[in-house]
């Protein structure tokens, strides 16, 4: 910011002007230059200090301006295409998950209908034989679901 000064250059020295008070009258009136002087080199200073803040206001409008803007628009739909990507990711997953457990599920299926298959058909066989089926001990997966326990699978999400 810049400061003015005044500067008095030499001694002041009262004036002596005759002619009826006349020197007095000038007197007073170099003093009231001199008041009057001061004053506006003190107003000089504060416009340019007011100039400076004007130019220091001017540029932090434009920044905060360039913020309101274009900065943080962009973040905003940064922000909102990023929580887009991972909500799609995280329904790829879910449904990749599914699945994977409806696979799952179509094969223990499968293979629970493979077993009574070969169960029937060996006591088809054995009554074709003639012979009384023996009894199989039920596997784990047939008392399981009897018994409303469940094998759990680390890997299937619900």
């Amino acid at each position: 910011i810049p400061t003015f000064n005044l500067i008095k250059e030499g001694e002041e020295k009262p004036l002596r002007v005759g002619l009826h008070k006349g020197g007095k009258q000038v007197n007073a009136a170099k003093q009231a230059f001199t008041v009057m002087l001061e004053r506006f080199v003190k107003l000089a200073a504060m416009q340019a200090s007011y100039v400076a803040l004007e130019e220091v206001l001017m540029v932090t409008n434009r920044r905060v301006n360039a913020l309101e803007n274009v900065v943080i628009p962009k973040i905003v739909n940064s922000i909102a295409y990023i929580v887009g990507e991972l909500d799609e990711i995280e329904r790829e997953e879910f449904f990749r998950l599914k699945k994977v457990q409806d696979k799952k599920q179509r094969d223990k299926a499968q293979a629970k209908k493979e077993e009574e298959e070969k169960h029937r058909l060996r006591a088809l066989a054995a009554e074709a034989a003639g012979e009384e089926a023996e009894e199989e001990a039920p596997t784990f997966d047939a008392v399981a679901s009897m018994t409303g326990i469940v094998e759990e699978d680390d890997d299937i999400v619900v």
